[in-house]
């Protein structure tokens, strides 16, 4: 048998009927309105004296067990009839993001197959299944590389090729300068004795030209680049090289989300009215 009340006893105080059930409760399973369910979820997520909330552990599939527990706990001494208890927990939900809307979804569902009520167990292993849905959809980024595979590779052959010859357009001149120099070819002429020098001396003598000369000019103006460009340069021949090469892998599109910072735990959030 089911009674509907608005209130527990209109002669007790409000904090009384919060901490004490009537005696109609001990034959009844006294279903409250839906206000009266609101607040009583209120005072279970909320200390009201305090005004924080009341810590709850971030739920997710490994912490479910511990949450629930923590929840039934909070629902039997506020006297809240077994049958609400799945309404309370979509309340407490109330703000967590994709989990608070997948489950009110399902309740929509229910609904429309005529499935009024919606035991607790039934809710808790509903409530299981979508997190682990949410823990293994994958991100927008990976949603977009599934659904435009093409795009996603064309993009990393462009942002790898990109990297590359801006490395290269760097290291290729420095490696020039720096073979010129090795050689002879240095900012104060040919040096004494070096390779440039012997090719002088058989080919040249004092009159230089041609190619000679413009090793000559490059190697007295132009200057190796600073050693932090150079690493950066190689670095980015490097990453480039690699998008290069792994342009195609899709295969972390296929690894498991959730274990990251992103989103796994779904931390309860303050109670909405």
């Amino acid at each position: 048998m089911i009674v509907k009340t608005s209130n527990f006893s209109d002669s007790s105080s409000e904090s009384s009927s919060f901490l004490s059930p009537p005696s109609s409760i001990l034959e009844f399973d006294v279903e409250m309105s839906y206000d009266e369910l609101r607040r009583h979820v209120s005072r279970i997520r909320t200390n009201h004296s305090t005004g924080k909330d009341v810590e709850y552990p971030a739920l997710s599939t490994d912490t479910m067990d511990e949450w629930v527990s923590k929840f039934e706990d909070d629902l039997e001494v506020r006297f809240v009839p077994r049958s609400q208890w799945a309404n309370a927990a979509i309340i407490f939900l109330a703000g967590a993001g994709k989990l608070s809307i997948a489950m009110r979804r399902c309740r929509a569902v229910r609904f429309k197959l005529g499935i009024q009520d919606w035991p607790w167990e039934e809710f808790k292993a509903d409530l299981y299944d979508t997190l682990v849905d949410l823990e293994n959809e994958p991100s927008c980024l990976q949603k977009f590389q599934q659904e435009h595979p093409n795009i996603v590779t064309a993009a990393k052959v462009t942002a790898g090729t990109g990297l590359v010859i801006a490395g290269t357009s760097v290291l290729a001149p420095s490696l020039a300068v720096a073979t010129l120099n090795g050689i002879g070819f240095t900012a104060g002429g040919v040096a004494g004795g070096s390779f440039a020098a012997a090719i002088q001396s058989v080919f040249y003598g004092g009159a230089t030209t041609g190619l000679f000369s413009a090793c000559q000019s490059i190697g007295a103006t132009a200057a190796v680049a600073s050693g932090s460009a150079i690493t950066s340069s190689i670095g980015a021949v490097a990453i480039g090289t690699s998008i290069l090469r792994f342009g195609n892998d899709k295969g972390d599109c296929n690894s498991k989300p959730g274990h990251d910072d992103t989103s796994t735990n779904i931390a309860p959030p303050p109670y909405q009215p």
